[in-house]
């Protein structure tokens, strides 16, 4: 999941650039109950890495940015449910579960891509912005998914499915950085996420 913004855009001080990627091993184990009910149960191992881009304003006086990236690695694990059943023939539910992953990023590289101006004033802001290493969490969202489906003939089969993305496990984003930038060890930043579902 990502969101690139430029720097262009008003906000480029929260940030320009956030990507997260996630490879996902899934082992599941699924077992018959009854004739018309199974479970299924899964591991999931997350092997994951991480890019988060804003720019720093230098101040009036330089009227200039800084470009932060921290990048990082690191794993994760969770788990997921499943079900299903048959209440009649021609009739199937489904429910899906899958719960939410920790993601914490730790000793991420934390840099700074800084405007040339004068010696001088390059190493005032090189002080104020180090290039460092960083901590980060990032919490996947857990998901749930109901389905429905309906036989008419064998030719013809009728779905209903409701699917939730709870995005407000990723409602901040905080780095903390082991020296301090601009003067503060800890960044946090709001996200403002919302929890989606929908239907299909």
């Amino acid at each position: 999941m990502g969101s690139d913004w430029g720097q262009d855009w008003v906000g480029r001080e929260l940030a320009t650039n956030s990507d997260v990627q996630v490879m996902e091993l899934n082992p599941v184990i699924a077992y018959k109950v009854l004739d018309n009910l199974s479970l299924a149960v899964g591991f999931e191992y997350g092997i994951a890495s991480v890019t988060l881009e804003k720019s720093a304003y230098l101040g009036y006086a330089l009227d200039s940015y800084a470009e932060f990236k921290m990048e990082g690695e690191t794993t994760g694990m969770g788990f997921n449910l499943g079900l299903q059943y048959k209440p009649i023939d021609k009739l199937t539910l489904g429910l899906m579960y899958r719960h939410e992953m920790t993601l914490d990023f730790e000793d991420g590289d934390a840099t700074f891509d800084r405007p040339t101006i004068n010696p001088a004033v390059d190493d005032y802001v090189e002080d104020l912005l180090p290039d460092t290493k960083g901590d980060a969490t990032i919490v996947l969202p857990a998901r749930i998914g109901l389905g429905i489906a309906y036989d008419f003939t064998n030719q013809l089969t009728a779905e209903f499915d409701y699917y939730r993305i709870n995005w407000t496990s990723y409602d901040e984003l905080t780095i903390k950085t082991d020296e301090p930038i601009n003067g503060e060890d800890e960044q946090t930043v709001k996200k403002g996420y919302e929890d989606k579902a929908s239907l299909r």
